[in-house]
């Protein structure tokens, strides 16, 4: 009876350490999730801010407005990478409605992203300097720049 007991003590014990061993390993696995996502939460801003600079340059405009995708590429994928727990858990890892409920995501950042490129257009792409006209053209003398 003893040894049953002991046996069932031992048996307990290893279960115990192998839960242990196991916790630990998922808390090792979300710590370095949490850090991704922290570093891609910093990314992305400073990506942002980087496009903003970019646009007080003399850069192509077409160079602005891709770089402004791609922000927006990278705003929703971590979007879509933060929230796809909750959302799995919501739709019990359905495709369907995880497929609907990212469409409805990237349905509110599209129209997002065009007033965003519209502005960034429009505040931040230089538009070539107009060129000071001589001083011998005839202008009316009280007309304004």
């Amino acid at each position: 009876m003893k040894e049953k007991k002991i046996k069932t003590l031992t048996f307990n014990e290893q279960l115990r350490q192998m839960e242990i061993a196991e916790q630990k390993r998922k808390d090792v696995q979300a710590r370095k999730r949490n850090l991704e996502l922290m570093g891609i939460a910093i990314f992305i801003p400073m990506f942002f801010f980087l496009v903003l600079l970019l646009g007080r340059r003399k850069v192509k405009s077409r160079t602005v407005e891709f770089l402004g995708i791609l922000s927006l590429l990278f705003v929703f994928e971590f979007i879509v990478l933060s929230a796809h727990p909750y959302i799995g858990r919501w739709t019990h890892e359905s495709p369907i409605w995880m497929l609907l409920i990212l469409v409805a995501i990237a349905a509110v950042l599209i129209p997002l992203h065009h007033k965003s490129e519209t502005w960034i257009k429009r505040k931040l792409a230089r538009s070539p300097k107009r060129e000071l006209q001589p001083e011998t053209a005839t202008r009316p003398l009280n007309a304004e720049n």
